[in-house]
């Protein structure tokens, strides 16, 4: 793994501990596996989220995520050479990692405006606490919910 591939490597999984995150691959880069009806394509956007069903794997080759395409679930395969950008939708941060920006770590700030949606958007979500004690609870999954019967 090259120096350049941690700097990725650590971007994204600081990314993901954070959210959503969004990475720009070359589909046709040595070692990429994706769906076939989306090769047409000379980059591709694909979201990533430790909140998905299936497991995402970062090492030292790159990425093994199993995503969802039109319905249907596909193990991905993105190796580090084929990762072009990674987006921080939570912290509204964009990293360039692509040949044309000299193969350099270009950090872009969002647009200004990014700001205030992120805070609107913040000073509406409901507020959580934390109940600490000896409570039990049990978990129930339906679809992308999670219900806690304490």
């Amino acid at each position: 793994m090259t120096q350049f591939d941690q700097i990725k490597k650590q971007v994204l999984e600081a990314s993901l501990a954070c959210g959503l995150t969004v990475i720009e691959v070359i589909p046709y880069a040595p070692g990429v596996k994706l769906p076939e009806e989306l090769y047409p394509q000379p980059r591709m956007l694909l979201n990533l989220s430790k909140r998905y069903r299936g497991p995402i794997v970062i090492d030292e080759s790159g990425i093994d995520a199993w995503l969802t395409f039109s319905g249907e679930r596909f193990n991905v395969i993105v190796p580090w050479t084929a990762v072009e950008k990674i987006f921080d939708t939570t912290n509204q941060r964009a990293h360039d990692f692509s040949e044309e920006n000299g193969m350099n770590l270009v950090e872009m700030a969002m647009p200004a405006n990014a700001e205030n949606q992120v805070a609107q958007m913040s000073s509406t979500r409901p507020k959580l606490e934390t109940i600490e004690g000896g409570c039990e609870f049990t978990l129930r999954r339906y679809g992308h919910l999670t219900l806690v019967a304490v």
